[in-house]
């Protein structure tokens, strides 16, 4: 439960600026009524499967010519074809997906007596954003059924079975799906073996199930095809099996890729284990037609195999690299585990370094056990592949560096090379260092990179774009396809979408969003009497060097003195501060800018040492990392009116109020512009530039965040967040409804650096 927040700076700024967990149900979850008019119907992004988008050219031309075909004789009105229009539009064949115009026409043409199409109407109406689509599929079904669908007397027994749309009655669901079967169902004969299948696992009924799944695979169904592979007993030691390839070969002939896939397998070793790959390729080629984005990979490689061989012959290394991927790819023919790691060796020590990586992984990870040459093989070509940077080897050498148990354990090297894998976001490599500085002192602090972006907005997902491979960010960009297309007269819109892993949004901000977040907490008793937690929070900060926070001047007088040793702690890895959570590392000095002035608070802005190895565990900790300040001059830092900064903090409190501080939040402001600023803290000339200011997105008054804290940028080029200023104070902040104020980094950029030891 959260907490309330009945005082701090921060509960203002949240408020102010609602972030995903606040939002509001958005118009796409709302459904319509089940009586909606065909032509208004909206359909669910996900419901209906996206068409591919890696069509072969031949397949292209063929949904064309056959769209067009069928466009023309719906004009001349033969209802079924404009039945299968509509499947045309459902399935982007010929033409982009739009469900509205495939729902219209199918129901033309179900209304007119086309069975099929009323089949296909029903189906495509449980896709759709219906309060209760299964009561308008049912429908649809029924009128299937009785102008003689089998395949839709099936749909109305599934109904009956379920109680979808109709009210449960299995006995009216029995009757209909064995009359069915009977008639030559193909996919009532798959329902009846699938339920007796599922009830019968000592296979006493196996005859009569193999029976019906025949019957539905040789009567058009392809999933009954599929289903008989498995239940006949033909496992993967049978492949070349009479009976298994027969069903390869309907099922393929039927549309299944995998039925393609699974015959070229058969048909590339048939001849005596010597591979065929002419044989093979029609079949391969077919799987890969009718699935583009999933089943190519075989069929290039089958053709790029002698290509790849006669030029590796020829001398390029290169090709030599890329004939151990073909063999070392898994579920695939050529797979050839000991062949593959032959070429990858051969191609490193040729001097192909991108083969290193995989060359030592598949020497140092094969069965063993290992003797001193291979080992001592392994490691060269993980060196030799880490010195060319590619990161892959780094991992794996850094790997056993850690593991010590085939070459000498040495952590230092281990985080060296991790830390450049990590300034190169490779893989989980930041994430493990984080989590080895929690526990060991020697381990170095990363800085926080684009693996942790801005808090984002509900549907934002651009800030994921830096982590994806090309080929990811291609999915990515396709991952949704919307079309607008005129029918008569009216603009159709609909959006189909592939589903999506990743979920966005949820929480105003997770536990280790904001690692270089720091927290100065005051000792246990203070101002003469006992501190609870709310209590001892004193000010933020910012973790931007080991054993350097980066704070306000302000801050670093309390109860009377200096913080520098009097108990006072900095806690790292923190996201409540109630909880017994994160590391307490003891203060060994403080810091002010020399030019601090506590009435005007210009130039607030500090640094506070602490000692990086007397750090006490308290609980928990969330990741810890540094954060890069502001290396722009004030004259290069463009300051633009109604740029998007962010706040942190825990939300303090005053000392005499008692109630709860915050887990970290966070709020996003604008900035004014500097000239603004300047105006709003009346500051001499000389020292004109030196704030920054900024408000929520309506103007409201902003005392926002844990005095101290971080005042952050996403928007530079490498978009790392980066802090451009400190939360100050100010005599009249939460009175006048100004925007609050913020030290900037740069004004203050060569007393950090002295302080630091930076050197230009």
């Amino acid at each position: 439960m959260h907490r309330q927040i009945a005082s701090g700076l921060l509960a203002a700024a949240i408020a102010m600026a609602p972030i995903a967990a606040h939002a509001q149900t958005s118009g796409n979850d709302l459904k319509q009524p089940v009586d909606t008019p065909i032509d208004r119907i909206e359909y669910d992004r996900i419901s209906t499967p996206k068409a591919p988008i890696g069509k072969s050219e031949q397949r292209l031309r063929d949904e064309a010519a056959t769209f067009a075909a069928l466009q023309q004789a719906c004009e001349m009105g033969q209802l079924a074809s404009c039945g299968e229009l509509g499947k045309a539009y459902e399935n982007g064949e010929g033409t982009p997906q739009n469900r509205p115009i495939a729902g219209i026409l199918m129901d033309r043409a179900c209304e007119a007596g086309n069975a099929q199409s009323c089949v296909d109407l029903g189906l495509l109406l449980l896709a759709s954003r219906l309060e209760q689509p299964r009561i308008r599929a049912f429908a649809s079904f029924s009128s299937a059924c009785d102008l003689g669908s089998l395949d839709g007397c099936a749909e109305v027994a599934r109904a009956y079975r379920r109680g979808d749309g109709v009210e449960q009655n299995e006995a009216r669901a029995g009757e209909l799906v064995r009359n069915a079967c009977e008639k030559g169902g193909a996919l009532a004969c798959r329902d009846i073996a699938d339920q007796i299948a599922s009830s019968d696992p000592a296979y006493l009924r196996r005859e009569e199930v193999v029976s019906l799944y025949s019957r539905g695979c040789f009567g058009g169904d392809a999933r009954s095809c599929a289903d008989l592979w498995s239940y006949y007993g033909l496992d993967e030691t049978t492949p070349r099996h009479p009976r298994k390839v027969q069903l390869f070969e309907r099922g393929c002939e039927l549309g299944d890729a995998l039925a393609c896939k699974r015959r070229g397998e058969v048909a590339l070793l048939a001849n005596g284990g010597y591979r065929d790959n002419q044989a093979a390729l029609p079949y391969y080629d077919r799987a890969c037609y009718l699935s583009p984005d999933r089943m190519c990979w075989e069929a290039k490689a089958l053709r790029q195999e002698r290509i790849e061989s006669d030029a590796c012959q020829s001398g390029d290394n290169s090709a030599c690299a890329r004939l151990g991927e073909i063999y070392g790819y898994f579920d695939t023919p050529l797979h050839d585990p000991e062949l593959a790691q032959a070429y990858y060796e051969y191609a490193c020590y040729a001097g192909a370094n991108e083969a290193c990586a995989q060359a030592g992984q598949m020497v140092l990870d094969g069965p063993g056990p290992f003797d001193a040459d291979a080992i001592y093989q392994g490691i060269a070509y993980l060196e030799r592949g880490c010195a060319a940077e590619h990161a892959f080897a780094c991992s794996q050498l850094a790997e056993h560096l850690e593991r010590g148990e085939i070459i000498e354990r040495d952590m230092a090297r281990h985080y060296d090379l991790m830390l450049r894998l990590c300034d190169a976001n490779w893989g989980r490599s930041c994430q493990d260092l984080e989590n080895a500085y929690a526990t060991d002192p020697d381990a170095p602090l990363t800085q926080a990179g684009i693996r942790y972006p801005a808090p984002i907005e509900e549907g934002d997902t651009d800030w994921i774009e830096p982590f994806l491979t090309e080929q990811e960010r291609e999915a990515r960009r396709n991952r949704c396809a919307t079309s607008e297309i005129e029918f008569e007269g009216t603009v159709y819109t609909d959006t189909v979408c592939m589903p999506q892993d990743l979920v966005i949004g949820g929480k105003s901000l997770e536990p280790g969003a904001a690692p270089w977040q720091a927290l100065i907490w005051r000792p246990e008793r203070g101002f003469g009497i006992d501190l609870n937690e709310s209590q001892r929070v004193l000010c933020g900060g910012s973790l931007i060097a080991t054993g350097w926070i980066l704070t306000a001047a302000h801050c670093l007088t309390d109860d009377g003195g200096l913080i520098e040793g009097r108990g006072y702690t900095v806690r790292l890895g923190v996201h409540d501060p109630h909880e017994d959570q994160g590391i307490s590392f003891p203060i060994v000095q403080v810091l002010d800018h020399p030019d601090y002035d506590p009435e005007t608070f210009a130039y607030d802005i500090a640094l506070v040492r602490y000692n990086p190895r007397a750090g006490r565990r308290d609980g928990p900790v969330n990741s810890i990392t540094s954060i890069a300040t502001d290396r722009e001059t004030i004259e290069d830092r463009v300051i633009r009116r109604g740029a998007p900064v962010y706040v942190y903090g825990f939300g303090r409190t005053q000392l005499d109020d008692a109630s709860s501080t915050a887990s970290l939040q966070s709020a996003r402001l604008l900035l004014e512009s500097q000239a603004r600023c300047n105006g709003i803290t009346r500051f001499p000339r000389e020292q004109w530039n030196t704030m920054l200011c900024a408000a929520g997105p309506n103007r409201e008054q902003a005392c926002k965040g844990d005095s101290g804290g971080p005042l952050i940028t996403y928007s530079d080029a490498d978009r790392r967040p980066r802090v451009i200023g400190v939360v100050s104070s100010g005599r009249s902040c939460g009175q006048t409804g100004e925007a609050s104020r913020y030290t900037r980094v740069a004004a203050a950029r060569d007393w950090l650096d002295d302080m630091l030891g930076i050197r230009p």
